[in-house]
């Protein structure tokens, strides 16, 4: 049933003063009068737009249709994209890219390594100062004492040596000591080749490439799985077939997924606080597993506290959330080119306006929407809101005029008797 229009409210006038001469401009309107009448128009001009909403949901309910994950039917333009992404991720694995970067050290610490660096150069150079003026006074002294030696006479020889068998012990050579050679700014130092030679061979062999798999489906090409091709089209469809930023989302998804730890989060028992919260049940007509939302739970303020109430508490319902997507595409999609790779959001607004209101829900339902837009690329066939307010048509109006037209085509607006109509139409 359409939502029904109210009559705008009759705007209210401030009269003016009758000692006010004709020449002189009215007051403005007390400041109380037009915030209602501002209130009023804006209630008036949503309800209103109700119906409008209501309308455009319905004309883009079929608007879209899932592509053809068959290599034989893709454009020349997308061919030639997915070859290249299949390209780029042979060599990503080979040169073992999906690893997350060392982090940086502190500038703080580097500073103090500079620092230090500096005290340590500086004590080198008056080491290397003092010790080549001892060499010098070393050489001066000996070459002294040689000369002494050759004045005196042979009587004083005589007396001063002892009986002992007198033998003559060749005065050491005079060397000098070369000056330190200056390496050329920007130059490199030489390394001896022996040193080079045993750094080539105590330096570890390189890792072997990483085995890497999304969803149980290897990500390297050359394991000639056709379903490693469906993965790779939904990185390219996400980010309209743009090799480069295909890459980098696919990049960051595997990286992401490490760091979660989403490879063993099926085996986490995170409990059944949630169940009702959000389960799949069902198929529509087309084969896609259904996904049901409800927000109206969180009405129950004791499950609110425990899945809201700190940090710790919103981490753990987060992952309990990754924990039933993953299982759901896991045990109910196929990936492979004819078969079911994505699935259908239904989400139950009922009862759920004061609820979504609340400050750390907003929080935790945005964070949980960007994780999934930048982590599970088009694995949604159509998001369905149903029991819908004439506030969220209104709002989803707005809206829908910034989003792309295939998101817009994919969702789903009811409320009233559309709501069982259009879940016939869907055969959930």
């Amino acid at each position: 049933m359409a939502a029904t229009t109210e009559a705008a409210p009759v705007p209210v006038h401030v009269p003016v003063p009758a000692e006010t001469p004709a020449n002189v401009p009215a007051e403005a309107p007390a400041t109380e009068a037009v915030k209602v009448e501002g209130e009023a128009a804006k209630t008036s001009d949503a309800e209103a737009g109700a119906p409008v909403a209501e309308e455009r949901s319905q004309q883009l309910r079929s608007s879209f249709k899932e592509e053809s994950n068959f290599v034989s039917d893709l454009k020349e333009s997308e061919k030639k994209a997915l070859q290249e992404l299949r390209v780029r991720v042979e060599e990503a694995l080979k040169n073992n890219e999906f690893v997350e970067p060392p982090p940086a050290p502190p500038k703080s610490e580097e500073r103090r390594k500079s620092t230090e660096g500096d005290k340590t150069d500086g004590v080198k150079e008056v080491v290397e100062v003092e010790e080549e003026k001892k060499t010098i006074t070393e050489t001066e002294v000996k070459a002294e004492a040689g000369d002494a030696s050759k004045d005196k006479s042979p009587v004083e020889e005589s007396k001063s040596t002892p009986a002992a068998p007198l033998t003559e012990t060749p005065a050491a050579p005079v060397t000098e000591t070369p000056p330190p050679v200056e390496t050329p700014a920007g130059a490199q130092a030489e390394v001896p080749a022996a040193e080079t030679a045993a750094e080539v061979t105590e330096a570890a062999p390189p890792a072997p490439p990483e085995d890497i798999y999304l969803w149980g489906v290897p990500l390297a090409p050359g394991k000639g799985d056709e379903r490693t091709d469906v993965v790779l089209l939904k990185f390219l469809r996400a980010r309209d077939f743009k090799v480069s930023d295909a890459f980098t989302m696919l990049k960051n998804t595997v990286l992401w997924r490490k760091k979660f730890g989403v490879d063993g989060i099926l085996e986490e028992d995170l409990g059944h606080d949630w169940d009702g919260v959000a389960y799949m049940h069902g198929y529509d007509k087309e084969g896609h597993p259904v996904c049901y939302n409800v927000y109206a739970v969180f009405q129950d303020n004791e499950l609110y506290q425990k899945t809201f109430g700190d940090e710790t508490k919103r981490e753990k319902f987060l992952r309990w959330r990754v924990q039933l997507l993953e299982k759901g595409i896991q045990e109910q999609l196929s990936f492979s080119p004819g078969g079911v790779s994505s699935m259908v959001q239904i989400t139950d607004l009922k009862n759920s306006a004061s609820t979504l209101g609340k400050k750390d829900l907003k929080q935790a339902a945005n964070q949980i929407l960007t994780l999934l837009q930048d982590n599970y690329p088009e694995f949604v066939a159509k998001k369905i809101f149903i029991n819908a307010s004439w506030w969220y048509l209104a709002y989803y109006t707005m809206i829908s005029h910034f989003v792309s037209p295939r998101t817009s085509s994919k969702f789903v607006v009811a409320r009233g008797a559309k709501v069982s109509e259009t879940l016939f139409n869907m055969e959930v």
